[in-house]
């Protein structure tokens, strides 16, 4: 694959892209990480529930501030505290 891609266009670089990492425990992450840098092999572990709990955990954070600035709350004054 990566031959293709050079031959294909010499200025595109390979990238193995491991989806579902959330399945693999991290000493298999990390057994695979280390293989693939041994092999020169451009890579990156992820996991879209992962993504989706940060995602989820921002909004809750938004809706707080929210809600706080609705009810006249001055959020930064409340930081500082």
């Amino acid at each position: 694959m990566e031959a293709y891609i050079k031959e294909v266009n010499p200025n595109k670089e390979f990238l193995l892209l491991i989806n579902k990492a959330d399945y693999l425990s991290d000493e298999l992450r990390e057994h695979w990480s280390a293989y693939f840098k041994e092999n020169n092999v451009n890579h990156i572990f992820f996991s879209a529930l992962v993504e989706q709990d940060k995602i989820d955990k921002e909004e809750v954070k938004k809706e707080d501030n929210d809600d706080e600035e609705e009810e006249g709350i001055d959020v930064d004054e409340e930081r500082r505290r």
